[in-house]
């Protein structure tokens, strides 16, 4: 059975194209307001995320190692991608000397994992491929340090729907204008589906909402359980 995977993102990362592409990918995301770190992938690994241009100045405002002291005070493997052509380290920093320094410090003295992408693709599908190899070795649910506090039953909903593959924030939006509630939608039809998410994504959804769990560990693991539970309060 091919496992799950769900990343937390900072909500500082919506904009960057990077979650965009990771849902391309098959993985789940859940948009968070991170204490720290850009990217989770589970209770033990968080990532940072840099461009070439911004690497460089976090070095010379001294803000990269404060950020990465507060990653690995939390997470046991920390990761520092730095994205883009990394020759520009050599005409952005006025002292490649500095540069360097600060990151040998980094991978000896705050034991960081440091990974160079060329673009976002790529910083993705190394996002994805941690992600992967974790699973592998933990059988756990992924989890993040920083639990998500909801203000309203409305971001509530919004975080159930946001687990489902291919739906984001701006999908969250319309299914809860559309349907009153979230009973609604996982009982609707396919044809309602495809008219609010689309042919391909109406058919996904309704096809997962309606196939049969291949195994069963915990009563607590499925999501409608859980819905039933959080109703029954």
């Amino acid at each position: 059975m091919k496992k799950l995977l769900r990343i937390y993102v900072d909500t500082r990362e919506n904009g960057s194209g990077i979650p965009d592409i990771l849902r391309e990918l098959g993985i789940t995301i859940i948009i968070e307001q991170l204490s720290v770190g850009d990217y989770v992938i589970s209770s033990t690994i968080g990532i940072e995320r840099k461009t070439v241009s911004d690497l460089v100045a976090s070095i010379f405002d001294r803000r990269l190692f404060d950020q990465v002291k507060r990653l690995t005070d939390v997470y046991q493997r920390s990761f520092l991608i730095v994205e883009g052509d990394n020759k520009q380290l050599l005409t952005l920093a006025p002292n490649w000397k500095t540069v360097n320094n600060a990151l040998i410090s980094l991978v000896m003295d705050y034991e960081v994992r440091l990974l160079f992408t060329y673009d976002k693709r790529q910083t993705a599908e190394s996002i994805k491929k941690i992600a992967e190899k974790e699973t592998d070795t933990k059988k756990t649910l992924i989890s993040i340090h920083d639990k998500p506090k909801f203000s309203s039953d409305y971001e509530i909903k919004k975080y159930i729907l946001e687990a489902f593959p291919g739906i984001g924030p701006s999908t969250s939006d319309k299914i809860l204008r559309h349907f009153t509630d979230l009973k609604s939608f996982f009982n609707s039809s396919l044809s309602e589906l495809q008219r609010v998410l689309g042919e391909k994504k109406g058919k996904e959804i309704y096809t997962l909402l309606h196939s049969k769990n291949d195994a069963v560990s915990d009563k607590n693991s499925n999501l409608f359980n859980f819905i039933g539970q959080e109703n029954n309060k």
